[in-house]
């Protein structure tokens, strides 16, 4: 495994609401990956009643600088102006872990 160092600034997930089938998102660095997933998801469950929240840190330079929250479930055009800054803050995979570019990344794996 190569290992690499985070970036300056980069967003992860701080943590999810979630039922019980969901997986848990926390810990994980915001990639473009995620947020295709994440687009997936809000597509899925825009018919459900209610959403599920999703906060995010942003930390630059080791510190949490800003707390984001989207509300997955509220659909794309709703959330595309969030899911367009996620997109602007996302670091790129193969920065983070070249030898598995499609494993999600855990901020936990670089501490």
């Amino acid at each position: 495994m190569n290992s690499t160092k985070l970036p300056e600034n980069y967003l992860v997930v701080e943590f999810n609401e979630r039922s019980n089938d969901m997986r848990t998102y926390k810990g994980e660095i915001v990639t473009l990956h995620l947020i295709s997933q994440l687009k997936i998801l809000d597509k899925a469950v825009k018919n459900e009643q209610g959403y599920y929240k999703f906060y995010f840190d942003e930390i630059v330079n080791g510190e949490i600088i800003n707390h984001y929250r989207i509300d997955i479930g509220d659909g794309f055009y709703k959330n595309k102006k969030m899911f367009e800054f996620l997109a602007e803050k996302a670091v790129d995979l193969k920065q983070l872990y070249s030898s598995k570019p499609n494993e999600s990344i855990k901020k936990e794996t670089f501490c």
